[in-house]
């Protein structure tokens, strides 16, 4: 069994612990197997990620289609090599 990574949150591009301590188990729905570790944040952490996807809506929703597509495929190939 791998190790389980424990993640964090995003705010304005930047990730961050949360200071609540706890956490909320992701499994693989065809196993049952941990996958994964996510803050459970504090009203305050929400507020502030809440407040920062708000911002960053108005210049995203400009974005063409294929860019904002671009940009997601560039996250995954990121998020997948650090993953190695």
């Amino acid at each position: 069994m791998a190790e389980v990574k424990r993640m964090g949150y995003c705010v304005d591009g930047e990730w961050k612990q949360s200071t609540s301590g706890k956490y909320i188990s992701i499994t693989d729905s065809s196993t049952g197997e941990v996958m994964a570790e996510v803050p459970s944040c504090t009203v305050e952490e929400c507020e502030e990620a809440i407040t920062s996807a708000q911002r960053a809506f108005e210049s995203w929703s400009q974005l063409s289609m294929a860019k904002r597509v671009q940009y997601m495929f560039c996250l995954l190939y990121t998020s997948d090599a650090a993953d190695e």
